[in-house]
């Protein structure tokens, strides 16, 4: 449902269309897994779309693996583990996946864009390599995110209320989402 949402905001025409070719940087985490099944949804639309596995894991984890089996076979292209010679092509669209939510790694990640100058979509955390355009958090705001400075988008994922009571105190998701799946984050004060 996430990477749906997030899809949907993405190609409203005000961000970025319908792009021809977008790229994917996936750490090895659930972050990474909904990136996946962001890239799926862009191919199944027509969209090149390829992914490096950006992580200091040497086994895919559960939902990972299970997201890129599923990308694959959506027409997606595997690249695998992302080398310091790794080169990138030119690509409309760069999607940052590389850290997750409770940075339980930090993967050595280093990308030149050269002359590009590709959207650059973040999934929770940005990593300090790209300067994000947008940037998608799930669930409630996060305390990393008052650095951020591009526009925030929050995805519901449909939490159970006892969930949101646990990690985001007097969050209320009614409040905030109302009828809609993400809303647009005014900026963030500490």
């Amino acid at each position: 449902a996430a990477s749906r949402e997030m899809l949907r905001v993405l190609l409203k025409q005000e961000l970025v269309g319908v792009p021809s070719s977008v790229l994917l940087f996936v750490g090895n985490h659930r972050e990474g897994a909904v990136a996946l099944a962001l890239g799926r949804g862009l191919a199944n639309r027509g969209v090149s779309v390829a992914a490096y596995f950006v992580s200091n894991a040497a086994v895919l984890g559960d939902h990972v693996a299970f997201q890129k089996k599923l990308f694959v076979s959506s027409g997606g292209k595997w690249l695998g583990d992302w080398g310091e010679t790794s080169v990138v092509e030119e690509h409309q669209v760069i999607v940052d996946a590389v850290l997750g939510r409770e940075l339980s790694e930090r993967p050595s990640f280093k990308l030149d864009v050269g002359k590009q100058q590709p959207f650059i979509v973040a999934v929770e955390r940005p990593s300090a390599e790209l300067k994000p355009d947008v940037c998608f958090t799930l669930a409630f705001p996060k305390a990393y995110l008052f650095d951020v400075n591009c526009p925030i988008y929050l995805v519901d994922i449909n939490l159970p209320m006892a969930a949101y009571k646990s990690y985001a105190g007097d969050f209320d998701p009614a409040a905030v989402y109302g009828c809609e799946l993400s809303v647009r984050l005014r900026r963030l004060v500490k």
